[in-house]
């Protein structure tokens, strides 16, 4: 009896046909079932189930935790700790309308996420940071440091440490340092103004972030030799932000002005140059005074400060400006808010002591600020001197 060989081949290559595509459905539907809350059942559960195990599952129930985890962030800090509730537009409050947009916007992820595995395509973590454009805040790559430049670069994440590491290694332009001081910078000024608007589990919350974030980023650059660079280069820093709203300011006044136009670029490049000629002639000032007779150390902390006064005509002459304007702010602070806004003065207090070998250091904005206070003290006696005259000679008239 002779089979016909090829007549069973094409039958079995079609039984198997179909059994694969059974099996391509039952994986789909399960990769599909991933996002509706199944993904860590999914990626924990032991199992020997080849339609569970499959890595295309895998890969999606990956995606779907991440995004069931910023749910559960979402809800934690604007709905279960209210961020924001004390906030309101047109009837709406903030933690509600912010909770709303971004649960709008990771069920819209989930969408897609399950559009894409019906369609036998993956979802992986890295296209939802790159669908967050948070691709472009940082990139991963192949550390070559030394062990004391891997320190440095961990200190430059640990809080009001960064400060003093950034003036140590200010000449150098390091990109590294300065991303990580402006991140640090950020991180450590929202979680203290949360900490003072009576939002401390969030500040908490976001704290312990932070720290496991930090701690991460260690673990990966000691053991693994991977560094994460911060792609922070479009924030300004504090003395940045100086010279730009000087260069606006200057800008509007000649505008409005009878004077000539003058493109905002070349009033830019006048204030580098203005900044870059004081510098200089400060130092050649500084040289010509005599040492100071009290520590530097002491010109930073409030309310001692302020005997340095007899130390002001010395080579420390702004450091002592600086601490004294710093003592001046933790007085007003103290008697018009509450003790724990005190703490922000821990960012000029260690930016002084970070950067104590410069002589002609100026603390960003709050000298600026004081020069400002001074000179219109300055015309306000001007004015009350001048009244003061006219008032004489009037009255000398009067009894002539």
């Amino acid at each position: 009896m002779e089979y016909n060989t090829s007549n069973f081949t094409k039958k079995s290559n079609i039984f198997f046909k179909y059994v694969s595509m059974d099996q391509n459905k039952v994986i789909i539907n399960n990769a599909i079932s991933a996002y509706f809350w199944l993904a860590a059942l999914f990626l924990f559960l032991p199992t020997k189930k080849e339609n569970i195990k499959h890595p295309f599952v895998k890969s999606h129930a990956k995606t779907a935790v991440l995004i069931h985890f910023l749910f559960f962030l979402t809800y934690t800090i604007f709905i279960w700790f209210r961020l924001g509730w004390n906030i309101g537009f047109f009837g709406f409050y903030l933690n509600f309308i912010l909770a709303s947009a971004l649960c709008l916007g990771l069920f819209v992820w989930m969408l897609y996420g399950v559009l894409k595995a019906s369609k036998w395509e993956t979802f992986a973590i890295n296209d939802v940071v790159s669908m967050s454009k948070a691709d472009q805040l940082f990139e991963m790559k192949e550390s070559k440091l030394n062990e004391q430049g891997i320190v440095t670069i961990i200190l430059t994440l640990i809080p009001f440490v960064w400060i003093l590491i950034a003036g140590k290694y200010e000449k150098y332009k390091s990109p590294i340092i300065e991303n990580n001081v402006k991140f640090n910078t950020i991180c450590s000024f929202i979680i203290l103004t949360l900490f003072n608007t009576n939002n401390g589990n969030v500040a908490v919350l976001l704290g312990l972030a932070y720290i496991v974030s930090v701690v991460f980023f260690s673990i990966i650059l000691i053991t693994n030799k991977n560094l994460i660079l911060l792609r922070l280069e479009f924030i300004p820093s504090l003395s940045e932000c100086v010279i730009y709203m000087q260069t606006w300011f200057r800008y509007l006044v000649k505008y409005f002005k009878k004077d000539a136009f003058e493109p905002l670029k070349q009033i830019y490049l006048q204030v580098i140059n203005e900044k870059i000629t004081q510098d200089a002639l400060q130092l050649d000032m500084l040289s010509s005074f005599p040492k100071p007779k009290f520590a530097q150390k002491m010109s930073y902390i409030p309310i001692l400060n302020l005997i340095l006064i007899v130390d002001i005509k010395s080579t420390h002459k702004f450091h002592i400006i600086n601490g004294i304007w710093i003592s001046i702010l933790a007085i007003v602070m103290f008697f018009t808010f509450t003790y724990s806004s005190l703490l922000y003065l821990l960012f000029p207090l260690f930016a002084g002591w970070g950067n104590k070998n410069k002589l002609n250091y100026k603390l960003p904005f709050i000298f600026s600020i004081s020069q400002f206070i001074l000179y219109f003290l300055k015309k306000i006696l001007f004015l009350w001197e001048k009244v003061k005259e006219k008032h004489q000679i009037t009255n000398e008239i009067t009894l002539k």
